[in-house]
Formats: C-alpha cells, structure tokens, sequence
C-alpha cells in the first residue's frame, strides 16, 4: 500500500494493479485507511463509508455507559449522521466519499 502522502495517482495504479481478491482483502483488513484516500475509485470510498456510517448511527443509537455508571449518548452528531443518511437516500446515485467520525 502507498503511504498516507502518496499522490493520488500513484494510488490509483497501486489499486488496480490488484487482483480483485486482493482488492476484498485489502477493504477487509484496512477499510479506514482506503475510505478516505484520494485515488481509490469512488465506489470503494462509497461502500467503507456507508458501513462506517451504519455503525456509527448504531452505536449512537445505542448509546454507552461511562465508568461512572452513566449513560450517554452524543445527540448531536446522532442527528448529523441521520440527516447525512436522509440526504444521500434523497439523492440516489449521491456517493459518500469523506465520512470523519
């Protein structure tokens, strides 16, 4: 894999110089590293980014407790992550190709 300052470019020959077993390996193994990166095709980015999407709308969701015995949940970003999933099922075809959590 190209380090994190690669030109996108040479991102790009890197991932299509892989087979497509080795492409499913790679999403499998290092999806954080690919979602985001400049040179990885746009479905890919698509695909990670939406299932960060889903567990991060489960997760707050479901909220967690603090050592302190305490439940919390972040309200704010919950409501962020909703309407970023209602906006992109609004707009099909819309790809979701940055995703910060």
């Amino acid at each position: 894999m190209p380090p994190p300052d690669s030109d996108p470019e040479e991102v790009k020959r890197w991932w299509h110089s892989l087979t497509p077993g080795q492409q499913d390996r790679v999403k499998q193994w290092f999806p954080n590293t690919l979602r985001n990166r400049d040179g990885i095709p746009i479905a890919v980015r698509n695909e990670l980014n939406l299932s960060v999407l889903q567990r991060e709308l489960t997760r707050l969701q479901n909220g967690w407790l603090s050592r302190d015995g305490v439940w919390h949940t972040d309200t704010d970003k919950l409501a962020d992550l909703r309407a970023l999933r209602d906006t992109l099922a609004a707009h099909p075809g819309t790809s979701l190709i940055l995703l910060d959590t």
